[in-house]
């Protein structure tokens, strides 16, 4: 019995090692992966290609390279929005998508890109992405002579978390943010419970903090069936927002890639219609 002691220790020791090495594997690759798993788009050929499609809109980005995004102009327009795409797409395969945002809110509608989502020299980062964001923010005012007040910034998904960058560093009255999170890296922890995400991921992309002092109006669209940003991170998002004109849009049936309902859009106009009538009147 003494002698078997010793041996079964040693054992237990070899499997607790064997354990831990294997979780620190896991756990350095997710760092090195974590790029690719945040933004899958950046390693897949953009299709179709943005300067192929007459809707190709140029602008600069920071360091003076250019951007092509996509623009919807109606010479009718009573407002003007920029869209911020999710981690899985690109601008050029938005135009169904802009055309019915164009026709529902009567509005010209650009698309952002992302220059890492679509140049392989760059590496995709939250900052690269932010300051794209910026970028494309700062060329749709000056394109459509308008104030910052004045634009619509509109974020899907991972675009959710560039526009809530872009209501941090400018000066913005009008928010929409569909299918997004408080923040990236709780999604992330939450569907990988058993490693410390919020400690390793690089790009966080905390929207409740960068919105915390923003007193616009924020309208949110979310679905409970959601499965790649569950509905409970929007939420969390929505009860963080210190703004008093905020409105939490609930869409029954509507999954994380699912089409937008016309009735929904409609909804949404609704409330920045009362953003604009109050900006009117002041």
């Amino acid at each position: 019995m003494t002698k078997g002691r010793p041996k079964w220790k040693r054992r237990l020791i070899v499997i607790a090692r064997g354990l831990f090495a294997g979780y620190v594997v896991i756990l350095f690759s997710m760092v090195l992966l974590e790029t690719r798993l945040l933004f899958p788009a950046a390693y897949r050929e953009a299709t179709p290609a943005a300067e192929s499609l007459p809707t190709a809109w140029y602008y600069s980005a920071a360091d003076g390279t250019t951007i092509v995004g996509q623009l919807i102009e109606r010479p009718d327009a009573e407002r003007t929005v920029l869209f911020f795409h999710g981690n899985g797409t690109y601008a050029s395969r938005q135009i169904p998508w802009l055309e019915q945002l164009s026709v529902a809110w009567n509005a010209n509608v650009v698309a952002a890109e992302y220059r890492s989502f679509v140049d392989d020299s760059i590496t995709p980062s939250e900052a690269n992405l932010v300051s794209d964001a910026i970028s494309a923010f700062d060329a749709t005012c000056d394109h459509f002579q308008i104030e910052p007040e004045q634009l619509i910034v509109f974020g899907r998904s991972l675009g959710g978390g560039c526009a809530a960058a872009v209501a941090q560093r400018r000066t913005l009255e009008k928010l929409v943010l569909d299918r997004t999170f408080d923040s990236a890296a709780s999604v992330a922890a939450s569907r990988y419970p058993f490693i410390p995400v919020r400690l390793l991921m690089r790009n966080s992309f905390d929207s409740a903090k960068r919105l915390r002092e923003f007193q616009g109006t924020v309208i949110q669209i979310h679905g409970p069936i959601d499965r790649v940003v569950p509905y409970r991170h929007g939420r969390q998002l929505h009860e963080q927002l210190q703004s008093d004109d905020k409105h939490f849009i609930t869409v029954d049936g509507l999954g994380h890639l699912d089409a937008m309902p016309d009735a929904t859009l409609a909804e949404t106009r609704g409330y920045l219609t009362l953003n604009e009538a109050a900006l009117t009147t002041e």
